[in-house]
């Protein structure tokens, strides 16, 4: 008789192959917050790296912190114009998205970056020490 390592998660492995092949068969869209992020401090700031892939113009981009909440929203648009018939399959997101992360540490306003490259926006924000309630729209490099 051999041993086998216990995992409380294998238990509901059945069910969660069963649920990703229901996803397949009918083809629903996996669900994903947009845009998806990362974010880290330094000694001195915040970093949000937001990926955001399609966004031709930063324009298309709206960047702003409200009581130590960042919120991204913007839109992605398609590039052409393709009619419903002929499409074999259409995965990529465009439309408007929108998202609001908590900030792990008081801030400032003052002094906060934004820049937009590569399909990547990266939000640079300076921690404080004490709370300070104050709205800013940033403007996109």
């Amino acid at each position: 008789m051999s041993l086998m390592r216990w995992s409380p998660f294998r238990e509901n492995l059945p069910w969660r192959n069963l649920a990703m092949e229901l996803e397949n068969m009918f083809d629903f869209p996996r669900t994903t917050q947009l845009p998806r992020i990362d974010m880290y401090e330094t000694d001195n700031e915040i970093v949000v790296s937001a990926e955001i892939p399609g966004v031709e113009s930063k324009d298309d981009i709206d960047v702003s912190i409200t009581d130590n909440q960042l919120s991204l929203s913007g839109e992605i648009k398609r590039t052409r114009d393709i009619s419903d018939h002929g499409i074999h399959r259409s995965e990529r997101y465009f439309g408007r998205f929108y998202r609001t992360v908590p900030l792990p540490h008081y801030i400032s306003t003052e002094g906060s970056t934004a820049s937009y490259r590569n399909g990547i926006l990266e939000v640079r924000i300076p921690k404080t020490k004490e709370y300070r309630s104050r709205a800013k729209k940033l403007q996109i490099q």
